[in-house]
């Protein structure tokens, strides 16, 4: 009889057993869904966050090669990673980077410079204006922001031209050496 009485009871905290576990299973459920919507979107800031820090320091490289004007102290002006000849692997692929940088922005610039004389020929300033309300001051601004855009990185592209094509001598005399004096370890490094 006991038995018999208790069945029931335990069929009943079954099924409600079962409908706890079910609301867990849904509740556990949500709660992955929302973790892993939050680990993409860390995973997404994450990469933005190394795309701006790599954007950071090819600006702050590109700036140092564009600030000097002198390639006798480019070797000073510029990060260590350049001129130390134990990272060569490292900034080759890094100056190249650079130079693609400095030309593809340069181009963008003179093209922007390119449509804004366009503009100029048929009849629209730069600002906006007519030509005919041209006056002498616009025109000496109008020329000295064109020629600003002209030499826009151009000083950086010269000095990563160059530092480019000295580390590519550099590293030929390396690789020759080391092919001389059968270390292939050395050649395969240069190379």
């Amino acid at each position: 009889d006991v038995f018999l009485s208790r069945v029931g009871d335990v069929a009943t905290d079954a099924v409600a057993l079962d409908a706890t576990l079910d609301a867990l299973h849904e509740r556990v459920d949500r709660v992955s869904v929302v973790t892993r919507d939050v680990g993409e979107s860390l995973r997404r800031a994450e990469s933005r966050r190394v795309a701006a820090d790599d954007a950071v320091r090819l600006a702050r490289h590109l700036v140092a090669f564009d600030a000097c004007r002198n390639r006798e102290r480019l070797r000073f002006a510029v990060d260590p990673v350049f001129f130390d000849e134990a990272r060569a692997a490292e900034a080759a692929p890094l100056a190249r980077r650079l130079l693609e940088l400095a030309t593809d922005t340069r181009e963008t610039a003179c093209v922007r410079s390119s449509y804004r004389n366009a503009v100029g020929v048929i009849g629209v300033r730069a600002d906006g204006a007519s030509n005919e309300n041209v006056d002498a001051k616009s025109v000496a601004n109008d020329f000295g922001s064109r020629a600003r855009e002209g030499a826009f990185l151009a000083t950086a592209r010269e000095n990563l031209e160059w530092y480019c094509d000295a580390l590519e001598k550099r590293l030929l005399t390396t690789f020759e050496d080391a092919e001389r004096a059968g270390d292939d370890a050395a050649a395969t490094a240069a190379a």
